[in-house]
């Protein structure tokens, strides 16, 4: 017969969302990234349009997940990267997931298209390039590769919460970003390729604690607040093993360190969040047609007004 287990375990510590837009810290991700992207570029009016394309397409993706409940939502500029917008939520929905992914790029290609129409019927050469940057940056946005938005929705509607499958995906968009950079001598895209690889140590060391877990038989496949007490402290031993955090912390005496925020954090990261599957299979479909035609179809429209910008300068 299986003896209970008497251990005494502390409550596991809270973690508490934050609540706020830190606007300070937006703002000074911007300067660093004009500041580095201006002494790269030297030309003022590249330069605000690129940050203005930027702006809109985090944007997009920002109010949405505000509109969704998101807690502590953020907008960050990276230098020689590009932008990104974070948030927190318990729980969501691939419906949720889908919007907030294409309320980024779908804005961008629907405005740099309006932007090419109006250069068109003004002939303005300038507008029509500030139209194609808008295409460019959005649909390049849109390709089906981690991080990007195109990869996102791919992992949304079909691997949400299968790590294996995402670290696969993740190497093999690396793999593409990288080739495709230094074949087509587009070595910022080669740098951001090789960027995301540090992703790639990351994910098989959180895929290596996963299965040390698995022997406690903890579903992880839900939220941190849905943790026992037990739990916690097991997954906190075992990730303070796997880390090598045990020559200051005993992993075997259950007593919150000076440091134990940041491990409670580690330890709902180690988590997946759980994603309700809301979309139907026609849903499926009507996003990936929608997904396509705004990667595809405004490059249809598009080339041939910039064939004939090159024909004009050349």
């Amino acid at each position: 017969m299986q003896e209970a287990d008497e251990t005494y375990y502390p409550p596991k510590p809270e973690i508490e969302q934050q609540s706020k837009t830190n606007v300070n810290k937006s703002l000074m991700s911007l300067g660093l990234f004009i500041l580095l992207f201006y002494f790269l570029i030297d030309d003022v009016q590249v330069l605000f349009l690129v940050v203005l394309i930027l702006f809109i397409h985090e944007m997009g993706h920002f109010i949405a997940m505000k509109v969704f409940g998101y807690k502590g939502v953020n907008m960050f500029f990276i230098p020689l990267i590009g932008a990104m917008v974070t948030g927190e939520k318990d729980r969501i929905s691939q419906s949720q997931r889908a919007i907030i992914v294409l309320a980024g790029p779908i804005p961008g290609v629907l405005i740099g298209c309006g932007i090419i129409a109006y250069a068109q019927t003004i002939g303005h050469t300038g507008a029509a390039i500030a139209g194609f940057m808008f295409l460019l940056i959005n649909i390049l946005n849109l390709l089906p590769l981690d991080p990007l938005d195109g990869g996102k929705l791919i992992e949304t509607l079909f691997f949400a919460s299968n790590a294996k499958i995402k670290q696969v995906f993740l190497i093999t968009s690396v793999v593409i970003m990288v080739v495709a950079g230094v074949f087509f001598q587009m070595y910022l895209l080669a740098f951001f390729g090789l960027y995301m690889s540090l992703r790639i140590k990351m994910l098989k060391t959180l895929s290596e604690l996963r299965k040390k877990i698995s022997v406690y038989r903890i579903p992880l496949i839900r939220t941190y607040d849905e943790l026992t007490d037990k739990e916690y402290w097991t997954i906190r031993k075992e990730y303070i093993l796997s880390s090598k955090l045990n020559k200051m912390i005993d992993p075997n005496e259950y007593v919150e360190s000076q440091f134990e925020d940041r491990i409670a954090i580690s330890v709902r990261d180690v988590l997946i969040t759980p994603i309700e599957k809301d979309i139907s299979a026609t849903g499926i479909l009507f996003l990936l047609l929608l997904w396509a035609a705004s990667l595809i179809l405004p490059v249809l429209y598009a080339l041939p007004y910039l064939a004939e910008i090159i024909l004009k300068f050349s």
